[in-house]
């Protein structure tokens, strides 16, 4: 089960999760989270071995776009390979955020209308945010701006593992997938499903899948496991739990952890999609 990311809810779908969640959890998308999820490089080298494909010696890493940005997480990573960098949300709050570097320009910006000139893009990045798109327009309007050539690369991740302690993954995915199963936003589904939406074969004709493993993990983090039990009480379907459940014990406190100061080795199930016009 998805668990949560690091980019904002932008205007045109932040009526739907103040409905689902309440006004207050949408700070948790925004990024105000207990753990820090890092993109680790094997998720990029596998997205830029995919773009340079068919690419000529050279180019290709003229101009990224990076759609969703909330902070400016996957723009910052992006700067190092491509010479400039397109940053877009459509909420200006989390902007502020973003980290300043002389190569990314940050805008305010729907998904559903990209504000580049048609066939001007080599990449266009999407990290943790599609599944609050109008899936439909982005793509139609991610095909206009690619250049012949050009990739879009869509990702996400779901819900946190221990490799060192299995009993840990075991307890996060009961509550995810169990106890929380029916209070998650229905368009996490499209997470769960590791993107494969039939509109992406509708759009591009070349669509590639591709999906972490454990022993290649691409979002890590390290924490004590008293910061991972107050990261599944950010989770905004525990919240709405909560809220229904007043007078039954606590589900995250119900979980069984190591002691709270043990330091716990993260990572996160992700998935990737590749696509060329």
């Amino acid at each position: 089960m998805y668990a949560g990311g690091a980019n904002v809810v932008g205007r045109e779908s932040k009526l739907a999760t103040i409905t689902h969640y309440g006004e207050k959890h949408l700070k948790f998308y925004a990024g105000d989270q207990a753990l820090s999820p890092t993109y680790c490089p094997a998720l990029f080298d596998e997205i830029l071995h995919f773009h340079s494909h068919g690419q000529p010696e050279g180019h290709g890493c003229e101009f990224a776009l990076d759609v969703g940005t909330g902070s400016g997480v996957v723009a910052a990573l992006l700067a190092g390979h491509f010479r400039r960098v397109m940053a877009i949300d459509c909420d200006p709050e989390p902007l502020k955020r973003a980290q300043p570097k002389d190569n990314i320009e940050y805008r305010v910006a729907r998904a559903e209308a990209l504000p580049v000139p048609d066939h001007s893009v080599d990449l266009i990045a999407v990290g943790m945010a599609l599944q609050w798109f109008d899936v439909p327009k982005f793509l139609q309007e991610a095909k206009r701006a690619l250049k012949p050539g050009g990739t879009l690369a869509c990702f996400a991740y779901r819900s946190p593992c221990c490799p060192d302690y299995p009993s840990v993954t075991q307890q996060v995915r009961l509550l995810a997938c169990v106890t929380l199963r029916h209070f998650w936003d229905p368009r996490i589904c499209h997470v769960e499903a590791g993107y494969r939406l039939y509109e992406m074969q509708r759009y591009f004709s070349k669509v590639k899948y591709v999906d972490s493993t454990d022993e290649k993990p691409w979002v890590t983090d390290t924490a004590t496991s008293a910061t991972l039990r107050r990261y599944c009480v950010q989770w905004p379907p525990y919240m709405l739990w909560k809220r229904r459940h007043p007078n039954v014990k606590d589900c995250v406190e119900a979980m069984i952890l190591p002691s709270p100061e043990t330091m716990l080795r993260l990572s996160w199930i992700a998935h990737l999609v590749l696509c060329k016009p």
